[in-house]
């Protein structure tokens, strides 16, 4: 039975291809609770409970194989400006012949596991723009997300849908809304359901042109009074001819 499971597990882990993606994203990223950081090439990396035995060969493309105490759930190979993230479909406590993104130097790789953290909205805010508020929100990841409701008042008044659905790259997002002062929440809800809420926070318009306009009204209003205090003047003075 278990040359059996073995079999099977070694076939899922043919069967895993990497994601690519730029930048340095770390596990928090893309949705696990634990990380264990590799950054000195090949050897022995531990945090005192989880111990990790790193191997990295190098060739055309770097290849990384590991041992781990712990059953990791996801590997991050880093290299240059890019990075390979690997999902296992079931937690492993090896694999071999990772691959580094584009042929490139490995240069750190990090290991995940733990349950998966919710939504990654890293910012939320609500900013009045002259006659209109902007609610505005930033994410980390997109990995487990499938709906944003925007809310004034306890309402909701939009739906947005992921820009990275199911992947570690974030994005950034705008809501413009034309009523007066309001409060705004955000709901980020998951693909199994559950919600996180953010807010909520409240924001009033400036209405500039009325401000505008006021100020135009007193300086004609101001010019139109010399005017005719001069006219009175004058017309006096041709009496008194």
């Amino acid at each position: 039975m278990l040359k059996i499971i073995s079999v099977i597990i070694a076939v899922l882990l043919l069967s895993v291809v990497p994601e690519l993606v730029d930048g340095n994203p770390k596990c928090s990223d893309i949705g696990f609770a634990y990380q264990l950081s590799a950054e000195d090439g090949s050897g022995i990396y531990t945090d005192g409970d989880w111990t990790v035995e790193l191997w990295i060969t190098s060739g055309t493309t770097d290849t990384v194989t590991f041992e781990s105490n712990i059953p990791v759930a996801a590997a991050i190979i880093k290299a240059a400006t890019q990075a390979n993230i690997y999902r296992f479909p079931v937690p492993v406590l090896d694999a071999n012949d990772l691959s580094s993104p584009n042929q490139s130097d490995v240069s750190h790789v990090f290991f995940c596991y733990g349950t998966a953290t919710a939504v990654s909205v890293s910012g939320f805010g609500v900013r009045h723009e002259e006659e209109y508020n902007e609610i505005y929100w930033e994410t980390a990841s997109e990995l487990t997300t499938a709906l944003y409701e925007v809310t004034r008042n306890g309402v909701v008044i939009a739906q947005v849908p992921p820009q990275e659905p199911g992947s570690a790259i974030g994005a950034t997002y705008y809501v413009i809304d034309a009523a007066g002062c309001a409060s705004y929440g955000l709901r980020a809800i998951e693909i199994d359901g559950n919600v996180t809420t953010f807010g909520p926070e409240s924001s009033c318009p400036t209405p500039v042109h009325i401000t505008f306009l006021s100020a135009v009204t007193g300086i004609f209003g101001t010019i139109a009074g010399v005017a005719l205090c001069l006219a009175f003047l004058l017309a006096r003075r041709r009496r008194n001819w």
